[in-house]
């Protein structure tokens, strides 16, 4: 009787493929972690850049930054508490069409460390020393970049007087309403 060759793989090449699909699946997960963190990274710049443009016309128009909803303790307006409200008066003055963009993930405080969320004050005229004769200004940020650290290499910062707002957030900007 003739013996018919064995079909089919051995132990050992399974294993090959095995480990091979493993390191591949773990490749292709880092790299995919990497890409949608940066990708929300860009979001929030892109965000940050068109609510500071929308402040600025807002201020063309109505003669001074929207006031903050002091909807924290700390009393900034954050878009984590009610995103639906989050710098409202912008909707409503009718420069910025629906909602107002709001964190990717918009987490608030305390769920994370820092919270991921926009935050927006506005501060009165001489506030923290800074000078009065340029009225009030407003400060808009965000604590937690993701894949950035502090400050981000795109924040444009804003100091005055004595506060530097870059030591508090990771993106940050500001201006004065004259």
């Amino acid at each position: 009787m003739r013996k018919l060759p064995h079909k089919g793989f051995t132990i050992v090449e399974l294993l090959i493929v095995v480990v091979v699909i493993g390191i591949l699946a773990a490749i292709v997960t880092v790299a995919y972690t990497g890409i949608t963190t940066s990708a929300r990274d860009t979001r929030r710049e892109n965000d940050m850049a068109s609510i500071a443009k929308a402040l600025m016309l807002y201020n063309v128009q109505v003669g001074r930054f929207p006031s903050s909803s002091n909807n924290t303790p700390s009393g900034y307006e954050t878009s984590g508490i009610d995103p639906d409200q989050f710098l409202d008066d912008l909707r409503t003055q009718g420069i910025i069409g629906g909602a107002v963009p709001v964190d990717p993930i918009n987490i608030p405080v305390g769920v994370t460390q820092n919270g991921q969320v926009y935050n927006y004050y506005r501060y009165g005229p001489g506030s923290y020393g800074c000078d009065s004769t340029k009225g009030g200004f407003f400060v808009l940020g965000v604590k937690d970049m993701e894949g950035s650290g502090n400050p981000h290499p795109k924040s444009p910062g804003f100091a005055c007087g004595t506060r530097d707002w870059q030591l508090e957030y990771d993106w940050v900007t500001g201006s004065f309403e004259s």
